[in-house]
């Protein structure tokens, strides 16, 4: 049976408008411990970001997270514009990951990919 873990760490945060609000997270996944691959990206807080600022704390953080807070999300409580997530639910107290970087090597299978991401 594999064994499948993750070590992650979190980068520390630079001074910020919403201190907790956007969160950069990179994480080593193992399987019986031999390293296979990667995961990046940036965990957001929505509770943690002021109403009608998210568009601005994206921005703030970086150019390429401004670029997707103001394609995908609305300013007022960071909320989806895309219909398909909304039809799905995107109640504003859940938070989630923006996944920047994702490799898990070729010869591993998608069911390890996938319990790397959950």
């Amino acid at each position: 049976m594999e064994a499948i873990t993750l070590k992650y760490e979190v980068e520390p945060e630079d001074e910020c408008l919403y201190p907790g609000g956007l969160t950069n997270i990179r994480a080593i996944v193992f399987n019986d411990g031999r390293k296979i691959g990667t995961i990046g990206g940036v965990s957001v807080d929505r509770q943690r970001i002021g109403a009608n600022s998210f568009h601005a704390a994206f921005d703030e953080h970086s150019g390429d997270l401004e670029w997707v807070g103001c394609a995908l999300l609305e300013n007022r409580q960071g909320r989806t514009k895309l219909k398909s997530l909304l039809d799905g639910g995107d109640d504003p107290e859940f938070n989630f990951f923006l996944v920047d970087t994702f490799r898990i090597d070729a010869d591993q299978s998608s069911d390890v990919a996938t319990f790397a991401l959950r």
